[in-house]
């Protein structure tokens, strides 16, 4: 069916031009007699809206009075709320009701910032898909490349590619969770390609930040004995690599590898390491715990608690 339609006047905010927009929408059938009446004035919407055509009425409660306290000044606030939601106004006016009581509502600005994201835009679901499916085969074929390079002493060019796949590790599980896309055969190309990152992290420690980490050999040396055992324990009981994917393992993720981040490309921090091995310690038993409850793998089973509440 080809489309050969057009609103009429888009670049006019004239009387003139809503008018011919109406009568545009009218043509197609389509009703406006709900819009068309307003009191706005097309100057005083002139640089608030394009192809204006009218208007529609929302109900509007008033919530309050709040007490604002700012430093040592004290105000009385009152806001209006356009809602079609029934009672969210009155739940408000509790609300303000206590917070008054106890003192009034204070507001302090610590920080100020815009961020910026990258932004992947596909033409389909297939394509979103394939993009995923490309992100996770690089952490597993690249794997061979990064750890050449380390045994080879390229420490600079090893750091590159480990940071890409740590942000491709991200990548993937923000794909995954924001367009519900996590499979069975997805989580288990994930736990491969984990299980690859973590080797070359824990080799890049060995061979390039030894003498900064000698100091913590024997609480490091439990942090991957625990890791290795959750693999281990999996793979003689399930006859594969763990894909549990539990809440505490995915923060813990983020943490161990913002820590990688940091200590190849800016040095080692104590406090960080610490935090990062005791979070580790704590996902790891958790782990441990699950795998020893549960007859079958599971992909994505949350947490300990989630396990012992399907148990009953």
């Amino acid at each position: 069916m080809q489309n050969n339609l057009s609103i009429p006047n888009k670049g006019l905010q004239t009387k003139e031009a809503v008018t011919n927009r109406l009568e545009y929408l009218q043509a197609q059938n389509i009703t406006t007699h709900f819009i068309s009446k307003t009191s706005l004035t097309a100057q005083q919407i002139q640089n608030n809206i394009e192809s204006n055509i009218g208007s529609v009425e929302i109900p509007i409660g008033l919530a309050g009075p709040l007490l604002f306290s700012q430093n040592i000044e004290a105000e009385i606030i009152h806001a209006p709320v356009a809602t079609l939601e029934g009672a969210l106004v009155a739940s408000m006016n509790r609300g303000v009701k206590a917070v008054s009581q106890s003192g009034g509502f204070r507001a302090e600005v610590i920080h100020q910032k815009m961020i910026r994201s990258p932004m992947f835009i596909f033409r389909n679901i297939r394509e979103c898909m394939e993009f995923k499916t490309w992100v996770e085969l690089y952490r597993l074929l690249s794997f061979p490349i990064v750890l050449t390079l380390a045994l080879l002493g390229y420490e600079n060019i090893f750091v590159l590619l480990l940071c890409i796949n740590l942000i491709t590790d991200i990548l993937d599980g923000l794909i995954a969770r924001a367009f519900d896309m996590q499979t069975e055969i997805g989580a288990k190309l994930d736990s491969y390609a984990d299980t690859g990152t973590y080797i070359l992290a824990f080799l890049g420690i060995v061979l390039f930040k030894l003498e900064e980490f000698s100091p913590y050999v024997f609480s490091f040396s439990i942090f991957v004995g625990l890791y290795l055992l959750c693999d281990v324990v999996s793979l003689i009981k399930f006859g594969r690599l763990p894909s549990l994917h539990l809440y505490s393992w995915k923060i813990g993720g983020y943490i161990q590898g913002l820590f990688f981040f940091v200590l190849f490309v800016f040095g080692f921090y104590p406090a960080f390491y610490y935090f990062m091995v005791t979070w580790g310690i704590l996902e790891f038993l958790e782990h441990l715990t699950i795998q020893f409850l549960i007859k079958k793998m599971q992909s994505n089973a949350k947490g300990l608690y989630w396990i012992l509440k399907k148990r009953g």
